[in-house]
């Protein structure tokens, strides 16, 4: 989690690697430095300062914050709240962030897979790819083969699909698309009613 946090701060401040440029006025590069040099008890109150005044990469990183408590107590619900602030301030990666948080607390799997499904329609693979899997391990003769079948399938033909399977450290290509294969068979099986 914290190389994830780093890169966000380091999206928005291109000084992290200078400690003595945390010095700067704006509040948002000062904190974001701070937080890239894991000095999160100071970068916390800054953060939290700009993610209340609406800056959607401050709401993310406060949500990973409050998650991993970092500069602070952990707090799932106040991470969930400011990762869906900045959900709906339209920033990147935030419906990804919050299906994360769901999949690693495993509180509401419902909500774990709404997050998916919101992340993989916009186009992240390692959404795709693990919503999928959601609905594949429910088994041949579920309906759910065929959103299985639509998600693998989306995955592999829109995306560079190597490059996303080395970041899940998971699945070989051939696993994926034997995988395919299976829920598109399980599918078309369902439709003519072969399965019931």
């Amino acid at each position: 989690m914290i190389s994830v946090l780093f890169f966000n701060a380091c999206l928005l401040c291109s000084f992290c690697a200078r400690a003595e440029l945390c010095d700067q006025s704006n509040l948002l590069d000062r904190a974001a430095c701070l937080h890239g040099n894991q000095k999160f008890k100071e970068a916390f109150p800054l953060m939290e300062m700009e993610a209340k005044k609406g800056e959607k990469g401050a709401q993310l990183i406060l949500a990973d914050m409050y998650f991993s408590g970092e500069g602070t107590k952990a707090n799932f619900s106040k991470a969930i709240y400011w990762a869906e602030m900045a959900f709906f301030a339209k920033a990147r990666g935030a419906a990804k962030r919050l299906a994360g948080f769901y999949s690693v607390k495993k509180s509401n799997i419902a909500k774990r897979i709404g997050w998916l499904s919101v992340s993989a329609q916009e186009g992240d693979p390692y959404s795709m790819i693990q919503l999928a899997e959601e609905f594949y391990k429910k088994g041949s003769a579920s309906d759910d083969q065929c959103l299985a079948f639509y998600w693998y399938d989306k995955a592999v033909f829109t995306t560079n699909l190597e490059v996303t399977i080395d970041k899940l450290n998971a699945e070989t290509l051939a696993q994926v698309n034997l995988k395919l294969k299976t829920a598109r068979g399980n599918c078309e099986a369902l439709k003519k009613g072969r399965i019931h």
